[in-house]
């Protein structure tokens, strides 16, 4: 049997900016609060300082090497959060859950309370970084294979 391979490439284009949620514990719903404040209430400008943060600290981030998602605790007492965010980070930040193996809304809580506990400001400097998630199942075996690599993207020379 041959092998077939593809690469696909995707940008969203409608909705340019489409309603998302995330459930975020009762218990953090002020320090979301507190911290959106910084950031003119607005999630359109904080995702993208998660995302920057996911990239520079990977080993922080929750993790699960299991065919399922990891997802929060049921006891926790979930409160819907609903915000709008360029179709660009959404994009981003769910290729990240996918790729650590846990649900978009655990790894947006991880990132909260990561965030939080540095007080220092971190450099928002302009570094772009390429992601890159494979997944593969071992042939005759039930084995997932996921690969998930933050890498910064190289400058070309002038």
């Amino acid at each position: 049997m041959e092998d077939i391979g593809f690469f696909y490439s995707v940008r969203p284009r409608a909705p340019r900016r489409p309603a998302c949620k995330f459930l975020v514990p009762r218990h953090l719903r002020s320090l979301l609060e507190r911290r959106l404040r910084r950031f003119d209430q607005r999630m359109l400008l904080y995702l993208p300082r998660l995302i920057r943060l996911a990239r520079e600290a990977p080993h922080g981030l929750p993790r699960r090497g299991h065919f399922t998602t990891l997802y929060q605790e049921p006891a926790l007492d979930l409160q819907p959060f609903n915000f709008r965010v360029r179709g660009e980070d959404w994009g981003e930040f769910k290729t990240l859950a996918r790729g650590l193996g846990v649900s978009m809304c655990r790894l947006f809580v991880a990132l909260l309370l990561l965030e939080s506990s540095s007080e220092k400001e971190r450099n928002e400097g302009s570094t772009t970084f390429r992601l890159f998630l494979s997944e593969r199942i071992a042939p005759g075996k039930k084995r997932l294979l996921r690969r998930l690599r933050i890498r910064p993207q190289r400058r070309k020379p002038r």
